[in-house]
């Protein structure tokens, strides 16, 4: 045999080992890399779940909030518009007595008023 094609051959043998224990390291590594990945998207998994565990009571606190607001809303709505029917009643209802108290009291100063010339002449 021809001691150059030994050589190489051995050569050649070297490098495959020296590629496979650099796969075998990468490989270790990354199979390394790749259990943290998991612990963190386990970790991130839990934080996840317990923040929704806390987070989903406040919700439906403040949607049972917002209810309570549009009912206190619809409900003074309502009473606005009651108290609008009711201040337009008054005022309908009173008016004409009003008016009629006013025009009297006009007339009653007018006359005066004029008695009060009169004699002043």
């Amino acid at each position: 045999m021809n001691t150059a094609l030994l050589v190489f051959g051995i050569l050649a043998l070297v490098a495959i080992t020296v590629l496979c224990v650099t796969l075998a390291i990468v490989a270790v590594r990354a199979l390394r890399e790749m259990q943290r990945a998991v612990l963190t998207l386990e970790d991130v998994s839990s934080d996840v779940r317990d923040l929704k565990q806390r987070v989903l009571p406040v919700v439906d606190d403040v949607q049972s909030a917002m209810r309570n607001v549009a009912v206190s809303t619809a409900t003074l709505r309502a009473i606005t518009e009651d108290v609008r029917a009711m201040e337009q009643q008054v005022v309908s209802s009173l008016r004409p007595t009003v008016d009629d108290i006013t025009s009297t009291l006009s007339g009653a100063v007018r006359t005066i008023s004029s008695l009060i010339r009169m004699f002043r002449k």
